[in-house]
């Protein structure tokens, strides 16, 4: 079973061109840097795609200190130097030291996403051949399509089907996780 020990929280959404692009901006001004920068896309408020798992990082502790919250991800055991880029995840072989204590933002563990996913109403949960909110299996078809972009060419708007028990969209398809 999913077991998550400490209470979190999740975005609402995935995070969007848009919102990638404003804190990539504001942070690059403040010593970040990113592999990838802004985004090509008609639509800002379709998900980011194809963002590397240090450039998430990285835009996490750069999201944080933008909001004056504590970064989550470090590159000392002394939580003193926050992880700015690409290269500081590299010269450490990306064992990033994290403090768990910080109300920053950081990356969901697979428990918290599969809990976040899944959720019902504590007792029933979302089956594993279903879209997340869905009660219908993918192979329903039109029925499963209500909660999740999914064997398509391109993403959606986020937001563009329904979100599961907790209000959380887009848990299942529009974007490979």
């Amino acid at each position: 079973g999913t077991v998550v020990k400490e209470p979190f929280m999740i975005a609402e959404t995935e995070v969007t061109v848009e919102l990638w692009d404003r804190v990539v901006s504001a942070a690059s001004q403040k010593g970040y840097s990113f592999t990838r920068e802004k985004i090509p896309s008609e639509n800002k408020l379709c998900p980011v795609e194809a963002v590397s798992w240090r450039d998430a990082i990285v835009w996490c502790n750069a999201l944080s200190e933008l909001l004056s919250l504590d970064p989550v991800y470090y590159l000392d055991e002394a939580m003193q130097k926050p992880i700015r880029s690409n290269s500081d995840l590299v010269a450490i072989d990306d064992e990033v030291f994290v403090r768990s204590s910080s109300r920053g933002f950081r990356l969901p563990g697979s428990m918290e996403w599969e809990l976040a996913a899944r959720y019902i109403e504590g007792v029933t949960w979302t089956r594993g051949g279903s879209p997340s909110g869905s009660p219908y299996p993918y192979y329903y078809g039109s029925y499963a399509t209500g909660y999740a972009v999914y064997m398509a060419d391109f993403s959606h708007r986020v937001k563009s089907k329904g979100s599961n028990m907790l209000g959380v969209y887009d848990m299942s398809g529009n974007v490979w996780e």
